[in-house]
Parts: structure tokens; sequence; C-alpha cells
């Protein structure tokens, strides 16, 4: 068996390919092509889906304004 894992960025692998593939292996993705818009469809496929939210957080934006000042 296979399983595709994507943590890197949105848009590396194809989302709609692997969405029409009935041969697609088990998905593990935590990063989507438009986030934070993901694919509904494609996330019920998923083995697991997470939302790639660290820099929507509250703490990452502080973080990064420190950062650029």
């Amino acid at each position: 068996s296979q399983l595709l894992i994507n943590a890197s960025r949105g848009g590396i692998i194809d989302e709609n390919s692997l969405l029409h593939n009935r041969d697609a292996p088990a998905l593990l993705i935590d990063t989507w092509e438009h986030e934070p818009n993901i694919s509904i469809p494609l996330a019920k496929k998923c083995f697991i889906a997470t939302p790639h939210s660290a820099g929507y957080t509250k703490q990452a934006k502080h973080n990064a304004t420190v950062a650029i000042f």
C-alpha cells in the first residue's frame, strides 16, 4: 500500500488529480492549494486531513510583527 503525505506547501501536489483518481494512495494532507478554502471533497478522501493554520493564529501574527520590527 502507499501513503502520500503533503506537509510542505499547497499546490505541490495536484489536488484535482488526487480527487478524481480511483487508485490514489492513502492521503495525509496538512497543506492545501487554496488555503484557507480547502477542497472538502478531497479532505473527505483523506486518511488524515488537518488545517495548516500556523500562520493564521494570533500568536503567529504577533511573532511575525515582532520579527518585522
